[in-house]
Order: C-alpha cells, then structure tokens, then sequence
C-alpha cells in the first residue's frame, strides 16, 4: 500500500545527525561511520538496533518522496524506524494503513495489539485504537488460543484483553490454560503469573482443577502465595467431588428438537452438570412395562412422537415432570385444530431409565406454565384456566374454567405463583393493549377455590414503565422470569433474578425499586436475548438466543449475580430452549443416564 506524507525535505538531515552512527564491516576492522545512501542501497551495514537495510531504505525514499510501500512484513520496522526517529507523520501514515487492514487472523490481530500499545498508537489515531479493540473484542476466544504461541507479545497486551468487557465470551478454562501455556514459554517472565490475578478459580470446573492446576507445581506456588484461600478451597472442592453423591443439573428443552419419527423421548431434553461444567447425553429411556416409546399402548395422534412439543419442565425433588402439546389435524377448513396437552414424569432417582404417561389435561389450551404446591401440581394457561393433577389420584380436575375476566387486551404471558403459608395460587398477567402504541401493563389476581375465579389485587394494574420509572429501560424488553412470595409482599425477578417490581399485600400497593447500576448496564455482545433461565447458589443458567450470522454469540451462560458479570460455560451440543428447570440428581442417577447397558 503507497502512502503519501507531508515536508519530506525536511527529514534527511535530521536522519543522518540522529540515526546514521552505524558500523561498518571494512578491512580494518568495525569502526563509526557517517554513509552515504549508496552504501545503505548496496547493503554493507549493519545497525546496531537491528534494521534490515531495505526498511531504512524505504524511509529514506518516504523522506525525500513522502510515499512508502507499506505491508504487515515490513510494518513493525517502519514504525520502530519512525518512532526512534520521532517521524510522527510517519506514524501516522501507518496508522493510517492499519486502520484499513482487516483483522479477522486472531495473530494478525494480536500484533497490531501489540504496536498499538508499544508504540502508542492510540494517541496518534484514536479511530485506530477502537478498530483494533472491536476486532479484538469479537475473537477473545481465538486469541486466547493465540497467545501462547507468541513468544514476544507484552503482558500488558494479554491483561488488556482480560479487562475486555467481552471477555466472558471465553470459557475460564481456556484463559488459564493459555496463561500457563505462556508462563511455561517464558519461565524467568513473573508478570507472566500475575496475570493468574484475572483468573476466577471458582468458574473452573472439577476435572480441570484437579489435571491441570493442582498438578502445575508454578501455579500452586504462585497460588500458595498470592491467593492462599483460593487454592485452599480448590483443593477442598476436589476433596468434596470424590466423595459428594449428588450433583445440580440444569435440565432444559431443546430449541430444534429432531424430528418427531425418532421414537426418542430423551431427543427433546439437554441436561447439564453444573459442578463438570458438561453436558451429558441422555439415553433412550423405557417405560415401565418394559417397552420402547414407539411401541407403547394408548392414545397417540399421528404423525407426532410421544412427547410432542415441550412446553414446560418442573419437579419437586423426586420427578422430573414434562408438560407438552401436539396440534392434531383440523377435520374441515372451518374447524381450527385441537391443541392436545401430554403429560409425563421421569424418575430422577432411577436414572433416567423409566418415562410414565400420566393422565393429561384437557381443559387448558394455550401456552402453560406448571407450578408444585402442597396439593399437586397446578397447570395455568394464558388465558387463566387453571387445572390441578392429584398425585396419588393420576386425576386433573379443573380449578376455574373461564380464566381471567374478559377484556379486550392481549395477554402476553402468565406467571403463576404460590403466596401466603397457605400457598394461595396467585398470577401475574403481563398483556399490551389493543394500540400497538400502548405500553405494556401488568395486574395481579388471586384464585378464589370456591368461586372458581380469579380476582384482582387492588391497585395492582400498573404500567410498566411506571415500575421502571428510576430506569432508562425499555419497558418492552423487561421480563419478569421468576418471584420471591414473603408474607407481605410479592417480588418480581427478572431473567437474572434480579429485583425489579414489590407489590405490597399490606397496603394493595406497589414499591418501586431503586434501580441500580447493573440493572440499566447493557449485558455484553456475546449474550442473545434470555429465552429462559434458572437460577442456582448466587448464579443464574441462561438459555440465550444466537444470531447466526454474529461471530462470538453464545446460546448458554452463566450470570454470576454477586460480581454482575455474564460468563459462557461449556457449549450445548444442541441450542438449547428456555424451557428449564434445576434438579438434585444422585451421581449414581447420573450414571445410569449416560450408561448404554
């Protein structure tokens, strides 16, 4: 690329008095020397910085022309070149020129990291610095597996990218595995274990703590002196997993489940070990009369597998419980087709190994959600009918028919809830209203039992922008996931459990939350919209939503809610839905699901 310059005139004299004290190879030995442009042309020098002749050549040219051919090879010389000269336009044409390279080589993107910040390049072209830093950002997880193969790159270049906001888009492992890569390159480089300082020990999972931690000998040292309860409650972490017999799951659906014709119960469902950090792959149950899926007796619909559409997961410690629905063919064009519910349990206990078809409700038909209370699990549709399974009796009854009251607003979605010591059955109704200008609006009812009906709290109806009225939000893109029910008030959670409405039951009132910083920072780039999320021990499991087309989203992640920061963990083989729910499964349990016997 040929650049031009300004006042190239003014330069070769400067040249000479600053730079041109080289040694001579002569006969007589090394010795000074002020030489002439043919000697530097034919080569016979060499510098004691190190410049190859033909890079000195090509800036005694810029000097006397004001144009140089600049490339990635020659790049890194011109700029020492120019800054020992203190040729800021120079500098700047460089700049220039790698303002309009295209970084998508995560090496080539870790050298231009490096000029930049040896050079200070941000303070001669501040577009510069941001280019650099947005390609950067976009490919943290290729450059980490970049870093330790170079040999010279700054440790200040790789703490840069560890203060990156979009560093949680690479899993922990990685950037501790790539930071003892590095310090085993350069073993005398103790800036290189400092580096351990940006590390989070307990994002890391068992299996690699115990094989590539405990066993580096230089990182137990550093550990052992810099941060010696970290390693001590590493060491009681592995301790803990050998002899633990439970693990957390997070079991969720499956955005694109297979094809209904597998005969796969287990095709719909993804189930994650929150101790590994893994994935494992569930295999084809059986029901309990022995038989495979496919073969099993009863009402089926055609065309559709057992499950159907999954719809919503639940469990009360013991089963795992899965409501689904199949659209059945209309019979004529003036008939719509019959929504059939499907409702299943799984036996956490066995292992996965025994699926049982329960009896299914018939009265609910939109979209549901379930809830677990004292007396069986309610079941409550958008529309508000609420049916309730009895347990012991394998029976659903309906609770109240006719929904909510009637109005003409379109209801977006419920979120049910169990309130008081009694465990009241209470909803939220999230609905917009006919206008596509009107905000979203959110009221609360209480079921009443006998009447078969749902009332309304009072003073409950408000517009959600009011809710959020400390907060520069969209009130459309607020969600509230979750509840926390005391016995004086009702606490909305959004999707990372974070407080965001208190309706008080005392005075029929709702408190506004003060809003605070985190819940207006925007969350980073790799992290889609929250299909759905759950939330465990101070952290929240995300199923995320992924644009194909963008580089570095992730469809699964962890939001650690005492540090406000998102992380990636390990990547579902499959995207996963935000239909989910947390189990305790026995490690035994655990093993049965993943065996083949």
């Amino acid at each position: 690329m040929h650049l031009s310059g300004v006042r190239p005139s003014v330069w070769p004299i400067f040249f000479f008095q600053r730079v041109l004290h080289v040694t001579h190879q002569g006969q007589h030995g090394t010795r000074p020397a002020y030489i002439s442009v043919r000697v530097l042309w034919e080569g016979r020098i060499s510098f004691r910085s190190g410049y190859r002749p033909t890079v000195v050549m090509q800036v005694l040219v810029f000097m006397y022309t004001g144009r140089i051919a600049l490339s990635v090879v020659n790049l890194p010389e011109v700029l020492r070149l120019a800054d020992y000269l203190r040729m800021r336009e120079l500098m700047s044409l460089c700049a220039e020129y790698m303002n309009s390279v295209r970084l998508d080589d995560p090496a080539l993107c870790l050298l231009f990291l490096h000029l930049v910040d040896v050079f200070h390049l941000s303070l001669v072209s501040a577009s510069l610095s941001e280019h650099v830093h947005r390609a950067a950002s976009s490919q943290l997880a290729a450059l980490f597996t970049a870093v330790a193969e170079t040999d010279d790159l700054p440790t200040s270049v790789v703490a840069r990218l560890l203060a990156d906001p979009e560093i949680g888009s690479v899993p922990e492992p990685e950037i501790c595995a790539a930071i003892c890569r590095l310090a085993a390159r350069r073993p005398h480089d103790d800036a290189v274990l400092d580096l351990l300082e940006h590390v989070v020990f307990e994002y890391l999972n068992t299996a690699f703590v115990r094989q590539e931690v405990l066993t580096n000998p230089e990182v137990v040292e550093w550990l052992d002196q810099r941060r010696p309860e970290v390693l001590a409650t590493v060491r009681q972490r592995v301790e803990r997993h050998g002899t633990e017999g439970a693990a957390d799951v997070v079991v969720c659906g499956k955005r694109f489940p297979p094809s209904y014709d597998t005969g796969d119960l287990t095709g719909c469902l993804l189930v994650y070990v929150v101790q590994d950090d893994e994935w494992i792959r569930l295999r084809g149950p059986v029901t309990q009369s022995g038989h495979q899926p496919g073969e099993e007796s009863g009402p089926s619909v055609a065309g559709c597998d057992w499950l159907g559409g999954l719809e919503c997961l639940v469990t009360d410690g013991c089963w795992l419980y899965v409501l689904c629905s199949v659209l059945a063919d209309a019979v004529s064009y003036v008939q719509s087709p019959v929504v059939i519910k499907r409702f299943c349990r799984l036996e956490l206990a066995s292992g996965g190994r025994h699926w049982q078809r329960l009896a299914s409700p018939t009265a609910v038909q939109s979209r549901c959600r379930l809830v677990v209370s004292a007396d069986g699990i309610y079941a409550v549709d958008k529309s508000g009918v609420v049916e309730r399974y009895s347990v012991s009796e394998d029976r659903w009854s309906v609770i109240c028919r006719d929904g909510f009251p009637t109005t003409r607003d379109t209801t977006l979605y419920v979120l049910p809830m169990l309130v008081g010591g009694d465990g009241q059955l209470c909803a939220l109704r999230v609905y917009s209203g006919p206008s596509r200008f009107v905000q979203r609006n959110v009221s609360l009812y209480g079921l009443d039992v006998v009447r078969s009906v749902w009332n309304a709290f009072q003073r409950s109806d408000i517009d959600v922008a009011e809710l959020l009225a400390n907060s520069s939000e969209d009130a459309n893109a607020v969600n509230f996931h979750s509840y926390v029910a005391t016995p004086g008030s009702i606490r909305l959670l959004d999707e990372l459990g974070r407080e965001r409405a208190n309706y008080d039951l005392v005075r029929s009132d709702w408190t506004l939350t003060n809003c605070t910083q985190n819940h207006t920072t925007l969350p980073p780039k790799f992290v889609g919209a929250v299909l759905g999320s759950v939330p465990h021990a101070g952290r929240v499991y995300c199923a995320c939503q992924v644009i194909h087309d963008e580089v570095g989203h992730a469809d699964f992640v962890m939001y650690d809610v005492t540090r406000g920061r998102y992380k990636v963990r390990r990547k579902p083989p499959d995207s996963p839905s935000g239909v989910m729910c947390h189990a305790r499964v026995s490690r035994s349990s655990l093993a049965l699901m993943t065996s083949t016997d």
